[in-house]
Formats: C-alpha cells, structure tokens, sequence
C-alpha cells in the first residue's frame, strides 16, 4: 500500500459529514495522521430566518436575514440534581460512564453524577464545556442505526455545575423527521443525511467564547439540518439557516459575533463531503451571510483565528490537503498563505505562520519537489527529511512541530532545527504550561505501549505505566493527567506521582470528554 492510499484510507474512516441549510454544516472530524482539527466541509445555504415557525416548509430561495417577529423559544424542563463539588475554583472534568455523566476535579477527588442517563451522546465533551461551569450535551440515541430502531428522542441538555439544575432545552429532530429516518431503510435519503449532520459529525454543538451561546445543528424546522443558537440569557433559541442542504463544522469567531460554518449537498460515502460554500452567522439571528463558495472540495478545514476577522482554511480532497489560505471575515476574500499543490498532512503555527507538511513521491515529481517532509517559512520550504511521513502536529504550549513517519518521531522549532524522538512511535501531546510532553500508546493504533512523561527536548522524565493506554488528557492547571486504560479512568499527579483509580467503566473511549472551570 502506498503511502498516498493509506492516507487517503485514514480519511475515509475518519471523515464524517453533515447536512448545512443555508448555513453550511461540518465534515467529519479529521483523521488522526492530520495535525490539525480537519473536520467540516462547507456547502452552499439560503440565508436563513432567524427564528423560524414552528414547523416550516424549506424552501431553497433565500430568505430575509432579519429576526422573525415571534421568535421561537425553548420551553425547559429543570431537574434539581445533586450539587457538584464546584466550591472550589478547580477544573472538572466531564466523562462519560455507562451509568451517565460524572464529573471529578482537578486533584482527583470529588467524583459526582451529574446526568443520570445512560444513552448520554456527544462526539466531543469539550465542545459542550463553557468556562463559567456550564456543560451543554446531548442525549438519547447514539448512532442513526440506534436511532432508527428505538423510540428514544435526541434532545439538547444544560447542566449547570454550581447549581446542579440539568435543563431540557429542546429535542434536535421533529416527530416527521424521526420518521424520516426510521422510514429510511439503509437508504441515503435528505432525512439519513441531516441524521449524519446531527448525530455522526464532530463540531456540532459549540459554545461562544464569551459563554453567553451555545450553537448547535438540529433538524426542528425541515428536512434537512439547520444552525440555531440558545441564548444563555434570553432562553430563547434563534435558527439561524434554511435551505434545502445540510449545516456541519461550527467554527465561531474569537470575538462571539459570528458562527462560520459549511453548507453541505452530501456528505458521501468515504471520498469526502460535497461542500457548496462556507457561511457567517450572527448567533442572535440577525444577520447571515455567504463568505465564499466552495469550488472542488471535500471538506473545509477551520484551522485558527489569526485575528478576530480573519481565520485560517485549508481544504480536503482524496488527493490531499490544499489551498491553505486566510479568509476575510468581513469580505470573504482569501490569501493564500500554503503551497500551491496537494499535500498528504500539514501542521500550522498561526504565530509565525511556519509549517510542516509531507509531499508524497507523486505529487513531489509533478511539482519538480522531492518527496518528504517539509518546512515552510516566510514562503519559502525546505525538504527536512526524506521518506513516508503519516502525520504532523502543531504543539502551542510546548512551541514544537512533531511529525511521525516510519523512521520514528521527530520534532522541529519554528526556526528549522530538528530533533529525533529514539524509540517513540506516538505524537506527543503538550502540557498547558509548555513544561511537559505525554506520549501513550495500546499497543493497536499507538505504540509503544503505556504512558510517557517527557521534557520538550525529547528526555524521557519517566513511564507512568507499562499497561495499553487508549487516551490521555493534562488538567488545564498541568498539574495532572488523567487516562483511559482497561476501560477504567485513571488519574495521576505530574510529574511524580503514581497513578490512582478513580473508577467508573467508560461507556465509551475518553476522547469524549471535557474540562470545564466553575
């Protein structure tokens, strides 16, 4: 296999995609031999209404951008739960068990339920977590094949942490399109398509940056998937898109004015998304726009925010990454800032603008190039090493590029000088202070297996343990970590401490999970 179709391989099992209104919606998460979060694939909407009746019919002409006068709003249900243990300003952790969420602090104790449910689904805790110790989630089935063979509805959550109170804000599909779906029979209707928006994409529930919003992609007004916000203070949800395709990838803007997002005809069958354009959203329904259509590609991938009107982009297509370019958010107008050809994985530092990517032999002889690993700086690239590079990493706290290939791990500074990784076989991840790197592998898709402690410049501090690890993530304050091994959840002090139990069979793997600061 060469090393262009195993890559293109990662992609087809890791790309998911959903459907976009007239806001476009978000391809599937990025495979894991790509540094950056490529996820979503933009595709042409309508301006939506702001809030739309309860039940309308889509039509594919643009509708007015302006708020509709009755607004819809959500009618929650409140549930007093137990108070977590929030009175300190540690961060808590949010996972998944098989008996609903709990949440434990930062130091490993405290360990709490906090949603007595156990069909709780997210494709990322994280993107549910707010700052001021809000969690926003959804619940119900956890896959279109569960959905479609039970009578569960799939609703949007608000926990919040200090008080306790858990809060249904509204279900994410209407009674006719949960019919839809279960009427599908295995067949790729619109109905099958908005379900792979909602429930099988990653960046499908966000919240702004300020706390006030949470953004999310649901299917209450139509036949196919829309953007809507809920508004914190308000309790009032706004639709932000209609039109006849599918929204995916929610992408806001540093300053929670806009939610950039993808509008999407298709999501496929493994070969990428069929992405119409790429839209802006005001999440109090006032304004939506068109940033750009979407020419030939896969799948948008939103990289950063170089400013809070400019963000960065690259695209996806079974060729490879390409056109990595600065969007204007005020003019839609773009930059190219990357290489002009196809290349297999691609690290980006939005400071310096430096970058690391990998060209393959093929698209290497039809550019004059050599195949390898390349560095890229001030527009000019230099081959760093030659050979089959299957991912590249950007790590912001620690300052580094890391780049795995057959010969090992590598790391590269901004400046160009690089240092070999002896005996490692996984990317490491950084530390929020820059002071540490953790490397873990199960022995299946990582290796070597166990849980490794390094300094920045590659010495192991120490391994924390020899048993497979399938996930691992530091506390925000960096003075823990806590891992998924054997099924059970696992916490230790860093850097010297030994690792504690702290129990509760996951229901699913840990990447599922958040942090959230009371």
């Amino acid at each position: 296999m060469t090393i262009r179709f195993m890559i293109v391989g990662l992609l087809l099992g890791a790309l998911t995609a959903c459907g976009a209104p007239t806001t476009p919606s978000a391809p599937a998460a990025a495979p894991t031999a790509l540094p950056v979060s490529a996820q979503q694939l933009p595709t042409v909407t309508t301006a939506p209404s702001a809030v739309p009746p309860a039940s309308p019919t889509k039509e594919s002409t643009a509708l007015p951008t302006a708020p509709l006068d009755n607004p819809t709003t959500a009618a929650p249900i409140a549930t007093a739960l137990p108070a977590t243990a929030s009175d300190s300003a540690t961060p808590l952790l949010v996972f998944p068990t098989a008996r609903g969420l709990m949440t434990v602090r930062a130091d490993g104790t405290g360990k709490t339920s906090i949603a007595n449910t156990a069909t709780t689904i997210s494709r990322n805790l994280s993107d549910g977590a707010a700052a001021h110790g809000w969690l926003a989630f959804r619940s119900g089935a956890g896959s279109l094949d569960i959905m479609g063979t039970t009578a569960q509805t799939v609703t949007l959550n608000l926990q919040s942490l200090p008080t306790g109170t858990l809060t249904t804000i509204t279900p994410l599909f209407s009674p006719a399109m949960e019919q839809a779906i279960k009427a599908a029979n295995g067949d790729r209707t619109d109905a099958i398509e908005a379900g792979i928006a909602i429930l099988e994409n990653s960046d499908t529930l966000k919240w702004s940056p300020d706390g006030r919003y949470v953004a999310f992609i649901a299917a209450i007004d139509g036949p196919s998937s829309d953007v809507y916000s809920y508004d914190r203070d308000t309790k009032q949800i706004n639709r932000l898109t209609d039109g006849p395709n599918q929204a995916a990838n929610l992408f806001w803007s540093p300053d929670s004015k806009w939610i950039v997002h993808e509008e999407v005809e298709s999501f496929g069958t493994g070969a990428g998304w069929n992405v119409k354009a790429v839209w802006a959203a005001a999440p109090d329904g006032n304004n939506t726009r068109k940033l750009y259509d979407a020419t030939s590609s896969g799948g948008e991938v939103f990289v950063n925010w170089l400013s809070p009107e400019k963000f960065l982009v690259y695209s996806w297509t079974v060729m490879g990454w390409h056109n990595v370019r600065a969007v204007d958010l005020n003019t839609g107008k773009a930059q190219l800032i990357g290489p002009k050809f196809d290349v297999q994985t691609l690290a980006y530092d939005p400071k310096t603008q430096t970058q690391l990517y990998f060209v393959d032999d093929f698209a290497a002889q039809q550019n004059g190039l050599s195949g390898g690993l390349y560095f890229a700086a001030a527009g000019q690239a230099k081959l760093m090493a030659s050979g089959d590079w299957y991912e590249t990493r950007w790590l912001p706290h620690a300052q580094l590029f890391f780049a795995k290939g057959k010969d090992g791990v590598i790391s590269v500074t901004p400046e160009g000088v690089v240092k070999k990784y002896g005996g490692e076989e996984a990317l490491p991840i950084d530390a929020p202070d820059g002071a540490w790197l953790l490397a873990w592998g199960d022995g299946n898709y990582t290796s070597p297996i166990g849980l490794r402690l390094y300094t920045p410049d590659g010495e192991v501090k120490r391994t924390i343990t020899s048993d497979a690890v399938a996930f691992a993530t530091w506390s925000p304050d960096a003075t823990s970590v806590f891992y998924q091994s054997g099924g059970q959840l696992y916490f230790v002090e860093i850097p010297n401490g030994e690792p504690q139990l702290i129990g509760d069979s996951t229901a699913q793997e840990l990447s599922n999970i958040g942090w959230i600061k009371p």
